[in-house]
């Protein structure tokens, strides 16, 4: 939450009982959380790979991914590698899941 943000509250009288240390508080530890890479992210569902050939999968970072994790899936596989040639990372994963054909969940950041 932004110092606006806290200002606005004040001012719409959200704050009441607050003092100006416990904002301050707050608004440090909100900061704080939004500089985490992992937890800017978003979770796609129901992502289906076929054992031959790279997967692509859009997401909506609106920027190119940091990273992935594989939160659930039908198969045992390896995280999935990713396919340097996509020319559009901002929008779209492109995936390839070494051979093995499964639905997974993905967590992208």
């Amino acid at each position: 939450m932004s110092t606006n943000q806290l200002q606005v509250l004040r001012r719409a009288g959200g704050t009441a009982g607050a003092s100006q240390l416990q904002l301050d508080q707050v608004s440090r530890a909100l900061l704080e959380l939004a500089g985490i890479p992992l937890l800017d992210g978003a979770l796609l569902e129901g992502v289906v790979f076929d054992a031959a050939g790279v997967t692509k999968v859009r997401h909506t970072l609106g920027r190119k991914p940091r990273g992935v994790l594989v939160v659930r899936t039908t198969a045992r596989f390896d995280l999935p590698s990713w396919d340097a040639s996509n020319p559009r990372p901002e929008t779209e994963l492109w995936l390839d899941s070494g051979g093995v054909a499964a639905t997974a969940s993905l967590w992208v950041f």
